[in-house]
């Protein structure tokens, strides 16, 4: 070996050696991936020191070819009009004269979601009646703005020390399938550096490796929610760092597809409000409350978690055979079939706070049965459909206003659940929870064979209502879109949409911290990791269960009273509803004369509920949602407005819009708490 080749391999290795000692202090999660065992692609040096990647299956790559490229990407990442980005458009010119919740609005208390948006939308309506002094591609004040950054691959990294000094770049986010990849970028690129370059430039870095498409994105998600405002992703730049191809399409399109989770779970004002009021009247009533896990200690108790997939009506006869082995546990609108069937829950669950629970009960599920049922429902949900039932307990809801506030207060202690975002996520976390080691899943499909037979017969969603409920039925006909096939728990493809996708995200997640228990899946829906496919044909005997009344009797014990001054509570609430409204006006009422005091503005006021977050507050539980939702609005208008000052003058408007939001809000909670003295 020449001089030159062993002086070029040494400086390389010093340069990986170092970037390892970076990531193992900075980043170890990343660290633990670049450090595990993988063939390498070796590298070929010649005399002059033209080097050549060798990769483990024989095909080969030299480097200088590869910056050759990345100059071609540049030239079309610098033209605004070619440059990749992530479009994510609000219909800024949707007003409406009367808005409202829609056919909704009845099982809602005020209209604050509906009306303020509104407003954000006739203010841009009334300025740009047509596309005058409008762009065509979104823009932050000038080409070289850029609030959110995604590189997709990690090629040999020196694009990424470019892209930081010439741009302005707030968020720069690595995204990479190939850990191989990204393991050869660490002998190329200096990442030490490039962490220096970006805490000069004012640019947060985050980097996502690994292999899973599905597991990338979630960490995504993540990164949106944790370390920038969401909203952020309208506009997004792309610059490719990986070869065309599928691998490269597949990560885009995952990214456009799932960015609506982004915002799921995070609730609106509206809705919170109704937790507030529900949550009162609840707690006046004195409901027992989940205060105690784990009541089941072993091994032999039995749990059926019945959910209302299209498989449930194939898996009744099972149901009937052998509900006395185990506690049958059903969910929402499967207690339309079981109640047709004849067959009793033990327990019935319920998540949904508006009233349509209610009306779709009191019309589907004779009044003599539901009086035979306990119901296990949120505190969210409305009082009276607790009172359909012969008993009934509370679960106090995650992330939710009232959760927050009450365990805060110590008056309710925490216990929480996974009840997103179906009501057999919160069945199955409860179940879990309660300490059941042994479950078996019925009509929890998550999916469909046949999306036109997405439920099974005899529930309120395929019809089964009073012909003179026509307004009922066209609610509950009303289903998510988007159908894509996804692999099934019997083999071959089922479809789900985009909540039963997330429902079946979410289980798998509850499933992976749980391992004590074995669940099974009986149904002809979609596959969940971490359950055991189980054919009907094949169910055991249950023998060896343990005997169902002790186990109820043991259930019973995990809930408790408590008692709640509900003046204490509501004085508490609105401490940190005040708190939270003087912390957003102390933002608003600042100066703005120029794009980046914007965007800095924006940054600030979704950092006043990302701390609040970290400290469980209730005030930004109660608003998150709202503020998200109007601050996106702002952001989205402003990427097209082409004037500086216009787009300034605009986000002044909206700011004082989301203040006054703020206000109205506050009243609203004003009159929805319970009468003094009550």
């Amino acid at each position: 070996m020449t001089p030159l080749q062993q002086a070029y391999l040494t400086k390389l290795h010093a340069t990986a050696a170092a970037n390892l000692e970076f990531f193992k202090l900075n980043m170890p999660q990343i660290y633990a991936r670049v450090t595990e065992a993988s063939p390498l692609p070796s590298l070929d040096i010649s005399d002059q020191g033209d080097l050549t990647l060798r990769y483990p299956d024989g095909t080969t790559r030299p480097v200088a070819p590869y910056y050759v490229e990345q100059e071609a990407r540049f030239a079309e990442f610098a033209r605004p009009t070619s440059r990749p980005r992530i479009l994510a458009f609000h219909n800024l010119r949707y007003v409406s004269e009367h808005p409202t919740h829609g056919d909704m609005q009845r099982y809602h208390y005020s209209n604050i979601d509906a009306e303020f948006p509104n407003r954000a939308r006739r203010h841009f309506v009334q300025h740009y009646p047509d596309n005058t002094g409008l762009l065509r591609y979104p823009a932050f004040g000038s080409d070289k703005t850029i609030p959110l950054l995604i590189v997709l691959g990690s090629g040999l990294g020196g694009h990424l020390d470019r892209l930081v000094l010439e741009y302005d770049v707030g968020y720069l986010v690595v995204m990479d399938t190939d850990e191989d990849a990204f393991r050869v970028s660490l002998f190329f690129q200096d990442y030490v550096r490039l962490s220096r370059l970006a805490m000069e430039k004012g640019t947060d870095l985050a980097f996502i490796i690994g292999p899973n498409i599905e597991h990338m994105i979630r960490g995504f998600m993540g990164v949106l929610r944790k370390t920038l405002p969401p909203f952020f992703v309208h506009g997004a730049a792309l610059f490719y760092a990986m070869p065309e191809g599928e691998t490269l399409e597949a990560i885009k399109e995952s990214i456009t597809q799932t960015l609506w989770q982004v915002y799921f779970g995070l609730g609106y004002f509206d809705d919170e409000l109704i937790s507030i009021r529900h949550t009162f009247q609840n707690l006046a009533r004195r409901r027992p409350i989940y205060s105690r896990p784990r009541v089941i200690e072993d091994a032999g108790p039995v749990a059926f978690i019945i959910g209302s997939g299209p498989s449930l009506d194939g898996l009744l006869p099972l149901l009937e055979q052998y509900r006395d082995k185990a506690v049958l546990i059903s969910c929402g609108t499967a207690l339309g079939p079981l109640a047709h069937a004849g067959i009793v829950p033990d327990f019935h669950c319920e998540k949904e706070r508006p009233g349509i629970v209610y009306d779709v009960l009191t019309r589907t599920v004779p009044a003599d049965f539901l009086r035979k049922v306990h119901l296990i429902g949120l505190n969210v949900v409305m009082p009276e459909v607790f009172d359909l039932f012969g008993a009934g307990s509370m679960v106090m809801k995650d992330s939710d206003t009232m959760s927050l506030l009450l365990a805060s207060m110590k008056l309710v202690p925490k216990v929480p659940i996974d009840s997103q975002p179906t009501v057999t996520n919160m069945a199955l976390s409860l179940a879990l929870g309660l300490g059941f080691r042994r479950i078996y899943l019925f009509g929890v499909d998550l999916g469909y064979r046949d999306p036109e037979r997405h439920h099974a017969r005899h529930t309120a969603y395929l019809g089964k209502l009073p012909t003179e409920e026509g307004e009922l039925r066209r609610l509950l006909s009303k289903r998510p879109g988007n159908d894509r096939p996804a692999p099934a728990n019997f083999g071959g493809e089922a479809y789900a949409n985009g909540i039963l996708e997330l429902a079946r995200i979410y289980m798998e997640a509850t499933l992976r911290v749980c391992p004590h228990a074995t669940v099974y899946n009986l149904n002809d829906g979609v596959r969940i990791e971490g359950t055991l496919p189980l054919r009907p044909e094949e169910f055991p005997d249950l023998s060896d269960a343990t005997d169902k009344s002790a186990v109820i009797r043991r259930i019973h014990t995990a809930f408790s009273s408590f008692e709640v001054q509900p003046a204490q509570v509501a004085d508490a609430l609105l401490t940190e509803v005040d708190t939270f409204i003087d912390r957003v006006r102390e933002l608003v009422s600042r100066p703005y004369r120029t794009f980046a005091d914007v965007l800095k503005g924006l940054i600030e006021i979704y950092g006043v509920l990302h701390a609040l977050k970290s400290e469980g507050d209730a005030g930004e539980c109660l608003f998150r949602g709202t503020v998200l939702n109007l601050l996106s609005l702002t952001y989205n208008a402003i990427s097209l407005i082409a004037d500086a000052d216009e787009a300034v003058a605009k986000v002044r408007y909206d700011f004082y819009n989301l203040l006054d939001a703020l206000e109205a809000a506050r009243e609203e909670v004003v009159n929805n708490l319970p009468p003094r003295g009550a």
